[in-house]
Parts: structure tokens; sequence; C-alpha cells
């Protein structure tokens, strides 16, 4: 997996975060990540894409006008990728973290290691 191949990826997968329309969200998700994705973050243990549909509808319910931003350069080994992330509002950041996804041969993500406070 080379960074470029990631960082396309994983534009799609902030598509998703930052999309409004129920719809659009769900077509960038088809693209981005597995059908059986896995989540592990610190608010729980999460499998499935309709699952992780629902987790980002939830967020963005609950923090109107917040935006997923990339943080960092993303760190690529082998099918693993690394990077900083931030949730913004119209104030500035409002929570910071660290994935780490694992990349299918096919260009989907297959898991997803969140750090941070109450990451979504």
């Amino acid at each position: 997996m080379t960074t470029t191949t990631a960082q396309d990826l994983l534009e799609l997968y902030f598509a998703a975060w930052n999309e409004d329309d129920r719809q659009s969200r769900k077509r960038a998700l088809d693209k981005a990540v597995a059908e059986d994705v896995l989540i592990i973050s610190p608010t729980g243990r999460q499998q499935g894409r309709e699952a992780l549909h629902q987790k980002i509808e939830a967020l963005l319910e609950r923090h109107e006008g917040l935006t997923f931003h990339l943080g960092s350069p993303i760190d690529t080994s082998g099918r693993l990728a690394r990077f900083n992330w931030s949730l913004v509002d119209a104030k500035g950041p409002v929570v910071a973290g660290e994935d780490i996804v694992q990349i299918d041969a096919s260009g989907h993500i297959t898991a997803v290691i969140a750090w941070g406070p109450d990451s979504g």
C-alpha cells in the first residue's frame, strides 16, 4: 500500500464523515470500507459498514457543523496506515485523536482502531 493510495482511500473515508446527506455518505462508505469493517474506539467495538454509518450519523446529530480533518501526514507500513485527525466546529478543534486503519488488497478499510477521548 503506497501513501498515495492510502491518501486517496482516506479522502473517501473523510468525505463520509463530512457528508450531511445520508445516501451520499453511504456511497462514500461503500467505496472506502469493507462490508464487515471492524471499528474499535474508546466508545466500544462495532462491526460492519452499517454500524459505522450509524456511528457517524449519531456524531453528526450530536454536533451539527462538525467536520473531520486529517491532522498529520499519513504513515503507511504494508497494509496499515496511521494518521492524526481532528473534529472541528466553527470555533476550532473539538477533539483530536489518532487512527490506525487496515486496508485489504482490494483497497477497502477492513479495520479502524481509533484513539482519542470519546472518538465518536
